[in-house]
């Protein structure tokens, strides 16, 4: 691999044999991996001294440090990245499967790599951002797999044409487009218009039909493929012709799991093999997990959080614990709203009701508090609190089911501690 060619770049002094994997994180550096000084939350270039003592084989700057690792100097380290994993997916000959989205990008990523198989190569966690995109292109590999599924998330207008350039997928596919992310976008049209973008390179593109209301997609033409006529009863699903059994999920998640399987059988997977494999699927952490503790049962579903996943979430919650005497209703704040943000806490507020015996917990700033008073069957026991940290006495002191859901940045996953 040519990297100045590929980067516009050029050496200190070339390195000397082979190198493995390209990192960005010094602290998980292996022996013989090449650094990334990228500029993110904090600076790349003030760890190159620590990858070279962790055994890097080279460091990519944009500027030159004083240390013995040969360095590759260039002008982006981003781009430079994002450049030598498009030079390593245009090697990669299995079909590439971009997936998009406003919700549910990665359970939908995750049931296609269940049931796509074991030689499929996929996205790690939820890297769909301007590292986590190259991070998960770098490992493709023709001896080791046949098909690969790569996550893009954008929160910006231009950011799906960088990625959309990268990974360039064969196919695309485009989970929704709900309320998200309008704090860089702005409005449902101008999601749909930049994750429309995806579809540039794509042979062919998935979505429900429900969203081909937005001109973006619905211009998307001959590209498009929605799922076949289906019918969903509790968890038995009938699409195109063939049964599947579904594990328990809301209906949110279904909708993931029917546009995977709808991509799927497009492209020509066995129904029987697909049926099979759907029964081992699960979801990735903190998405609709059950989980037991002495004294409590927690329903964690804090991954992250929009106007649309909580009420889809909160409703299959309802459902699920009707019986249950207790519960706990943990809410944090739906952030990136922008503009907008009070608004669309009130209208969830509008749609949600309680019974008198539920308590409520809410953690986050105005936003928040606007849902609160735009309940109208509310809880005979609220409480507020500016931070998760705040709230965990209250949880601790409760016993019963506990519901938790807010966007990642208030890492509610905190409260489950016993």
């Amino acid at each position: 691999m040519n990297l100045p060619n590929i980067t516009g770049g050029h050496w200190t002094r070339e390195p000397e044999g082979p190198w493995g994997r390209f990192c960005i994180d010094s602290r998980v550096l292996q022996p013989g991996d090449a650094f990334v000084a990228v500029k993110g939350r904090s600076d790349g270039h003030n760890y190159v001294k620590a990858a070279e003592e962790a055994g890097a084989r080279f460091a990519i700057v944009e500027t030159v440090q004083q240390c013995g690792l040969p360095q590759l100097q260039v002008k982006s380290c981003v781009q430079a990245f994002l450049d030598i994993a498009h030079a390593i997916r245009k090697n990669f000959s299995g079909p590439v499967i971009g997936i998009t989205g406003s919700v549910g990008k990665t359970s939908t990523k995750d049931c296609l790599r269940t049931l796509f198989g074991p030689r499929t190569h996929a996205s790690h966690k939820n890297f769909n951002n301007a590292l986590g995109v190259p991070l998960t292109l770098q490992d493709l590999n023709n001896d080791v797999f046949d098909t690969a599924i790569v996550e893009m998330g954008i929160n910006a207008p231009g950011e799906m044409d960088v990625f959309q350039a990268c990974v360039q997928p064969d196919y695309a596919i485009i989970t929704n487009i709900h309320a998200t992310h309008l704090e860089g976008l702005g409005s449902l049209d101008n999601v749909a218009t930049e994750k429309a973008k995806i579809a540039k390179s794509a042979k062919k593109v998935f979505v429900h039909k429900s969203f081909l209301k937005y001109k973006a997609i619905g211009d998307l033409g001959n590209k498009l493929v929605t799922p076949d006529e289906y019918s969903l009863s509790c968890n038995t699903l009938t699409l195109a012709g063939h049964t599947f059994t579904l594990p328990l999920m809301s209906p949110g998640m279904a909708q993931n799991v029917i546009i995977a399987l709808s991509c799927a059988l497009y492209l020509k997977k066995d129904p029987r093999e697909l049926a099979n494999r759907l029964l081992a699927f699960e979801t990735s952490d903190f998405r609709e997990k059950w989980i037991q503790s002495q004294n409590r049962t927690y329903f964690a579903d804090c991954y992250n959080a929009s106007p649309a996943s909580m009420l889809n979430s909160i409703a299959f919650f309802q459902a699920q614990a009707a019986s249950e005497k207790q519960r706990l209703y943990v809410l944090g704040e739906m952030r990136e709203l922008g503009q907008q943000s009070h608004a669309l806490h009130s209208d969830v507020g509008q749609k949600l009701s309680f019974r008198p015996h539920d308590t409520l917990c809410l953690i986050g700033g105005e936003s928040i508090l606007a849902l609160k008073n735009a309940i109208q069957l509310p809880p005979s026991k609220t409480y507020y609190f500016p931070n998760t940290q705040a709230a965990i006495p209250v949880v601790q002191a409760f016993s019963g089911t506990v519901y938790l859901k807010g966007s990642h940045s208030f890492a509610l996953e905190q409260l489950i501690q016993d």
